[in-house]
C-alpha cells in the first residue's frame, strides 16, 4: 500500500484490499496500518492462526508448543487488526474449504465465522450479542 500511495501517487481511498487464507493476514495488517483505505475483502480466511492448530498439526506432534512458536514468530492474529479497521469489509467463506476449519468435517467451525463475530461484537456490540 506504501508503494501504492508513495510511488504511483494513487490515493489511499482508492485502494481496495483483497486478502484470500493467509493472504488474509497482510490484508488484515495492511488496512489497519491504511484506514483510509476504500475497503477490504478477506476471502478463506481465519481469525486466529492459533485455532487452527489442532486441525492442521498431526497429533504426535506438540500441539502447545507449535502455538506458542507461532504466537512468538507469527503473530497471525487477523482480529487484532481487523478489529482497528472500520471502513467497509466483505467476507467471503468457501463451503469446501478444509484448511480454514478448526475441526474437520464441522461447516460451523469454519475460522472466518469466528472472526464475523468478533467484528460484529466490536462495531454494534450494543446491538449483537452471542
Amino acid at each position: 500500500v506504501s508503494y501504492a500511495v508513495e510511488v504511483l501517487g494513487y490515493p489511499v481511498e482508492n485502494i481496495l484490499l483483497h486478502g484470500n487464507s493467509i493472504g488474509g493476514f497482510t490484508a488484515c495488517f495492511a488496512s489497519a496500518a491504511f484506514p483510509d483505505i476504500h475497503g477490504l475483502i478477506l476471502e478463506a480466511t481465519f481469525d486466529d492462526i492459533s485455532n487452527l492448530v489442532p486441525a492442521l498439526v498431526p497429533r504426535f506432534l506438540p500441539r502447545n508448543l507449535i502455538t506458542r512458536i507461532l504466537r512468538y514468530c507469527y503473530d497471525l492474529n487477523n482480529i487484532s487488526y481487523l478489529l482497528q479497521y472500520r471502513g467497509p469489509l466483505t467476507l467471503i467463506r468457501k463451503t469446501e474449504d478444509v484448511l480454514m476449519r478448526s475441526e474437520h468435517g464441522n461447516l460451523g467451525s469454519n475460522r472466518i465465522n469466528f472472526l464475523l463475530l468478533e467484528v460484529m461484537k466490536e462495531r454494534y456490540g450494543s446491538v449483537f450479542t452471542v
